[in-house]
């Protein structure tokens, strides 16, 4: 077994750069915690052209608790309607928000898991911005509501890009209460 990485070596990252926002003020204790969880019950993945964390088990004050610490969106329910099965919960991470965990419990994961996050953060380093005139959001401490953007801020995109249709509909409905009346 390899020695543990050293603290900013995750592909050469700096290790101000590795930690994700809603670590800040954690313990290290509790990144350790999770990324223990992650180790044993976790999955790391490719999704919508981006790197996800997901967490599924029955253990459901865990999965909260483990769903609070990463701020994932939501833990959903899927309950198997079986007898011999337990109910269980899951959340899943996307995107740059699943980068930045995996960043950052690089340090605390062993040999196999640390070969995975390595190939993932290649990966979402690498890949093209998944729209051509990419936005980023100020508010990374909301949820991701689309485009990589908190919902205010994705309203204001989509007005912006749909300016020209929005006025458009907008004088036709007034024409048209203007000729009923």
């Amino acid at each position: 077994m390899s020695p543990p990485a050293a603290p900013g070596d995750v592909l050469g990252t700096p290790l101000r750069v590795q930690l994700f926002d809603a670590f800040l003020g954690e313990r290290v204790s509790n990144i350790a915690w999770l990324a223990g969880l992650l180790e044993g019950e976790g999955a790391f993945t490719i999704c919508g052209g981006g790197v996800a964390i997901g967490l599924n088990m029955t253990d459901r004050d865990v999965v909260e608790r483990s769903a609070r610490m990463v701020k994932a969106p939501s833990v959903a329910v899927n309950n198997r309607h079986q007898i011999n099965h337990k109910t269980c919960y899951r959340w899943t991470l996307c995107g740059n928000a699943a980068a930045g965990v995996m960043m950052t419990i690089f340090p605390f994961m062993g040999e196999r898991r640390r070969a995975r996050i390595k190939e993932l953060l290649a990966y979402w380093r690498s890949r093209k911005p998944r729209y051509e005139n990419a936005v980023h959001c100020p508010h990374p401490d909301r949820p991701s509501y689309g485009r990589g953007l908190c919902q205010q801020c994705h309203g204001k995109d989509w007005y912006q890009r749909n300016r020209e249709k929005v006025i458009a509909a907008n004088k036709r409905r007034y024409h048209a209460r203007r000729a009923v009346a």
